[in-house]
């Protein structure tokens, strides 16, 4: 039997009599890898019609490489013989590698972790597909090529589940910070949850009623203070996944929320497996226009965060003065977020050295990220991935001890005499850019301590393939219930209706009405009142 890659389209309810949603798992239960776009889920790659755009689904199309693209309302044996005439079948079933984290909101980091993991899983399983559990689908398509749903959409999110080689938590993802400011606490895990730990525990939970394993792959945790959050940590622990924590901070947060030592093996952020890049043309061209040419420069990160104020600014500002003037050094801003631009636009305009701060602004295109900082003398970055994958690369940095993440990875490179806290005074500020300038073995142990942080990031993928090869994971249910969302959300999908129709009712009376208005006969009777109007406004004058 062959195995093929395949893409439907279409809208499933995932209930009982769904055709679109049977023949989505039908095919999965047989082997097959199947996607299925939803016009709800992904408008962007669909026309004004409703059909697949190809164009807009180009990234899609490349990455995933189906055999055929079909109407999920299409038979399974139409289908079928549409794979067999591309001769694209595989001898072995499809795997599945179904990735768990920020994805799609531009975040520099998590896309990057997510981009490596992608890349990884394609590596070792040439005829594999990755999924994503996110937010943003569009734009998670329209970057990666990868279909996703998001948490809240759990019909899809257990049916993506279904039959797949793996569920993968990645990056920073265990912070309950989130889960006191957001949810709804220790109950949230028993209402909708989101991407928060009671969504986390949730997935896998359902990972685990489908026989998928788990692993967290190069998390990272904190401050993780919360009991309530702490517990729901440890229910997923029950579930039984690895835990490959990306150090040793993480690793003892896990075990003191109650996760059994075991299950954990430390290893290291994933982006320490990064290549340094070839040349980058689009790098070399920004370069070019905006003036910095091969000039020496420092690559800056900063985000918005409440432990930071207006000293922070400050100093950061007098810090960029000062290489400006003692090293000729111009500064990089480069937004890893969308609202980092704000923020750097409040440092530089506090540079007395304003022309030395150029802006590189958020990039869809990693490549040129990475080439950016390759070429940096040194990064200065509250941003973790700035400083990671500079670090990375070799390049020393210096970074803001704004949260646990942060130290715990200067802790790792050796690194805590250039952690600055975010309160510090530009003194300060100066004397750590200094101090590094003075350390004659800083790039040496910067090279050393990544070289080593690189292998275990490697360590990390080979336990997770492991952990995928050794699994026996049940072929996915095509079995179908009466309701696919719970009886709250029936009941406000029916209100939503209600409201639908009294708003279609409410405009069809006030076109009556205008038309009313607009008529000879309203006209006419306007005029024919007019003076016994005028009368009785004298007469109550009188």
């Amino acid at each position: 039997m062959a195995y093929y890659r395949i893409a439907l389209t279409g809208h499933a309810r995932f209930s009982a009599g769904d055709a679109a949603a049977h023949t989505y798992l039908q095919l999965k239960a047989m082997g097959h890898g199947v996607e299925l776009l939803d016009p709800a889920v992904v408008p962007g790659v669909f026309d004004a019609q409703g059909n697949l755009d190809r164009a807009a689904a180009a990234p899609f199309l490349e990455t995933f490489d189906p055999a055929c693209v079909a109407d999920a309302h299409d038979s399974i044996e139409d289908i079928l013989a549409a794979c067999e005439r591309s001769g694209k079948g595989q001898d072995e079933p499809i795997r599945h590698v179904v990735v768990f984290g920020y994805v799609g909101p531009d975040n520099f980091g998590d896309e990057l972790i997510f981009s490596l993991i992608a890349a990884n899983v394609r590596k070792r399983y040439p005829s594999s597909y990755v999924s994503a559990i996110g937010h943003m689908p569009d734009r998670t398509i329209a970057r990666h090529g990868v279909a996703s749903v998001t948490p809240p959409m759990k019909a899809e999110l257990f049916a993506q589940l279904a039959g797949a080689s793996a569920l993968v938590f990645m990056a920073g993802i265990m912070f309950d910070e989130p889960f006191k400011d957001w949810t709804a606490g220790p109950i949230d895990l028993y209402l909708n949850p989101h991407s928060e730990i009671a969504g986390q525990t949730a997935c896998c939970l359902m990972a685990y009623q489908q026989g998928v394993p788990a692993v967290f792959l190069g998390v990272g945790a904190g401050p993780l203070a919360n009991a309530d959050a702490c517990k729901l940590v440890e229910m997923a622990s029950l579930t039984k996944p690895l835990y490959l924590p990306r150090d040793e901070h993480t690793a003892q947060l896990l075990e003191d929320a109650g996760v059994d030592p075991s299950l954990i093996r430390v290893k290291a952020d994933l982006a320490f497996s990064i290549e340094r890049p070839e040349r980058c043309e689009a790098w070399e061209r920004w370069k070019d226009e905006s003036g910095l040419d091969d000039a020496p420069f420092l690559s800056a990160s900063f985000r918005d965060h409440h432990t930071c104020g207006e000293g922070l600014t400050d100093a950061m500002a007098a810090l960029f003065d000062h290489a400006f003037e003692t090293k000729g050094w111009r500064t990089v801003f480069l937004d890893f977020a969308p609202e980092d631009r704000t923020v750097h636009e409040r440092i530089a305009n506090k540079m007395r050295h304003v022309e030395a701060a150029l802006f590189f602004g958020l990039t869809d295109d990693f490549d040129t990220a990475v080439a950016a900082l390759s070429q940096a003398q040194a990064s200065v970055a509250m941003r973790l991935h700035c400083s990671i994958v500079s670090n990375a690369l070799g390049i020393s940095s210096i970074g803001i001890n704004y949260n646990d993440k942060v130290e715990a990875l200067y802790d790792a490179m050796d690194a805590r005499a250039f952690l600055m806290e975010p309160d510090c005074s530009a003194a300060a500020a100066i004397a750590a850019f200094d101090a590094l300038m003075h350390d004659e073995n800083a790039a040496a142990r910067v090279r050393s301590r990544a070289a080593a942080l690189r292998e275990r990031a490697l360590d990390a993928f080979d336990a997770f393939f492991e952990t995928v090869e050794a699994a026996d994971v049940p072929r996915a249910s095509t079995r179908l219930y009466v309701r696919d969302v719970s009886v709250a959300e029936q009941d406000l999908e029916r209100e939503r209706e209600r409201c639908a129709r009294l708003e279609a009712e409410l405009a069809a009376a006030y076109a009556r009405a205008e038309a009313l208005v607009a008529s000879p006969t309203w006209k006419a009777g306007r005029a024919v009142g007019a003076l016994p109007r005028a009368i009785k406004r004298i007469m109550g004058k009188a």
